[in-house]
């Protein structure tokens, strides 16, 4: 089996995720072992408070497995051999429709809102490998990006 590289960031945050979403479903098994208790409804479905009770153990025990699932499937990037070309877990600063700012490249879990830009989203792909200075046009979900490389550093 092919593991997914991830940056250690990527990897806290998954295990940060993981946590919420056992915490959840250890609140959501009381909850639902309560509303259980209330409606005495054995298939929890009569009972609003009980069929959401129920809805919520389905939920955040499926997220808990999927976590693990991921996690069991990822390994984490080591030391940077080069910061020469774009590769998961450098910083790059890119020229972005006019816009500079810098994100760190992450695997498929990272993301926008932690300065990440995953590898696998349309603009990663386009320079992942690539040098400062590469220019590129990006389809994205909003329309067309340009996209230049402006410097690539390791993280700090």
């Amino acid at each position: 089996m092919k593991l997914t590289k991830i940056t250690p960031a990527e990897h806290e945050r998954l295990k940060r995720d993981l946590a919420s979403a056992e915490e959840y479903y250890s609140q959501a098994i009381k909850d639902k072992a309560e509303a259980h208790r209330i409606s005495g409804d054995p298939d929890m479905h009569e009972d609003a408070a009980a069929e959401d009770a129920y809805r919520r153990f389905l939920m955040w025990g499926q997220e808990a497995a999927r976590l693990k699932g991921v996690l069991n499937q990822v390994e984490i990037i080591g030391e940077i051999d080069s910061d020469d070309t774009v590769q998961i877990g450098l910083k790059v600063t890119l020229l972005l429709d006019g816009e500079e700012m810098t994100l760190e490249i992450g695997g498929p879990h990272a993301r926008f809102s932690d300065g990440q830009l995953s590898n696998l989203s349309p603009i990663g792909a386009s320079i992942m490998g690539k040098e400062v200075g590469f220019s590129t046009e990006v389809k994205t979900e909003e329309g067309m990006a340009s996209v230049r490389i402006l410097s690539i550093q390791r993280p700090k």
